[in-house]
Formats: structure tokens, C-alpha cells, sequence
């Protein structure tokens, strides 16, 4: 009994060592020096193999340094080890978007919702996916579930608007950009979806009033709209 004792011991202090060097990942992630951070998330798992929020977040550094492939076998290597990690499939069906592979990562989503059915993330990404493939009924009811869940999602609300008015539902879409801006003032992408919605209602002086606010928030596509017609914001 002795002996088992100690081995609880030193796995206990090998998971401890683990996280600690897991939480120095995240810091150096969060600071954005995502190479030290990899280091980290590899210590981690060297003190614990089984880790699978080391390997995960492995594969987060990776997607977001450009190896797409790599980060998804570290997202495989996570679920081997923890096949419930809702996080894990929602982020390997982010991955699977980037290479281009919509369909799947709608698979990758629906088993990150399955996994854990309150992950707003996994709606809202399959709304997006939804809205890629022009399926906007579908787009629409995952982007309303994502804000079942979370009603102040600017992002969702942003989004559920475009598909709305992708439809020519643009009374509706006009509402929920106007959610989106209630929610974050600074929304840009609201502002000027918001502005479109207006021109495409004939409301001149709204369109120009939000196009003018996201040019000067920094989006691209209202500031190259105001240059066209050459005014000022």
C-alpha cells in the first residue's frame, strides 16, 4: 500500500508540473508570443502525457501561426484522449473552414454541440458555415439558438441580420443590426451592414449616418464606399 501511496504522490506533483507550465502558456499566448507559448504547452505535456488541454491548446497556437494541418492533429490528439472536449471540435471545425472544407466542419460543429449542448461558439460557427454554403434558413436557426443562449452576442446578432437580409428580409435585418450596434456601439461590421440595409430601404440619410460611423471605426468596405462617392466621414 506504501508503494501505491507514493506513486500517487509523484503523479500528482507530474500533474502539477503540468499545469503550471500550462499556465505559463497561456500567459505568453495572451501576451501574444505564440512560439514561447508552444514551448509551454509542450513542457506540459511532457510532464503529463495525457493532458489534453495541453495538446489542444497546441493546436490553437498552430492554426493561428498558419499550420492549419498541425494544429489539427494536435485537436485529434486532444479528442483521443477526452472525447466529450466540445472545444476541441469546435475549434478543429474552425480549422477545417480555413482549408476550405465546409462540410466538414459543420460535422465538427455539430459534435461540439453535441458534446456540450450550451457552447454558443459551435451555433454561431455553424450559422457562419450555413451562410457560406448559401443554406440561410439553416444559417438563420443556429445563429437564433446561439442567441437563445446569449442574447447580448453582437456577433450573432450582426450575422443573423446578414442572413436576414441575404433573404430580402431587411426590416428584420435592420433590427438585428440595430441589436448589434445596442449591444457594441463600436461594431463596425454592424454599422455598416446597418448602413446598407438603410440604402437598400431608400433611408439616404441613415445609410450615410452608419456608413460615415464604420468608415471611422476602420472597416475597409465602408471606407472604400465613402471614397467612391467622394465623402468625407
Amino acid at each position: 500500500m506504501k508503494k501505491l501511496v507514493n506513486l500517487s504522490i509523484i503523479f500528482f506533483v507530474f500533474i502539477l508540473h503540468a499545469e503550471n507550465w500550462f499556465a505559463k502558456g497561456i500567459d505568453a499566448y495572451n501576451r501574444g508570443f505564440i512560439k514561447e507559448a508552444i514551448e509551454y504547452f509542450n513542457y506540459s505535456i511532457t510532464k503529463n502525457e495525457d493532458f489534453a488541454e495541453g495538446y489542444y491548446n497546441l493546436g490553437i497556437c498552430y492554426v493561428k501561426l498558419g499550420d492549419i494541418d498541425k494544429g489539427i492533429l494536435y485537436y485529434n490528439k486532444a479528442l483521443t484522449l477526452k472525447p466529450k472536449y466540445a472545444e476541441a471540435y469546435n475549434n478543429k471545425g474552425m480549422a477545417l473552414r480555413k482549408k476550405g472544407d465546409l462540410n466538414q466542419a459543420i460535422e465538427f460543429y455539430l459534435k461540439a454541440i453535441e458534446a456540450d449542448p450550451k457552447l454558443v461558439a459551435a451555433y454561431i460557427n455553424l450559422g457562419y458555415a450555413f451562410q457560406k454554403t448559401e443554406d440561410y434558413d439553416e444559417a438563420i436557426y443556429y445563429y437564433q439558438k446561439a442567441l437563445e443562449l446569449d442574447p447580448k452576442n453582437a456577433g450573432a446578432c450582426n450575422n443573423l441580420g446578414t442572413s436576414l437580409y441575404t433573404k430580402g428580409l431587411l426590416e428584420m435585418a435592420v433590427e438585428y443590426y440595430k441589436k448589434a450596434i445596442e449591444i457594441d456601439k463600436n461594431h463596425a461590421d454592424a454599422h455598416n451592414n446597418l448602413g446598407i440595409a438603410y440604402e437598400a430601404l431608400g433611408k439616404r440619410e441613415l445609410n450615410l449616418t452608419h456608413t460615415k460611423k464604420a468608415a471611422k471605426l476602420g472597416n475597409k468596405d465602408a471606407q472604400h464606399y465613402l471614397k467612391k462617392k467622394q465623402i468625407q466621414w
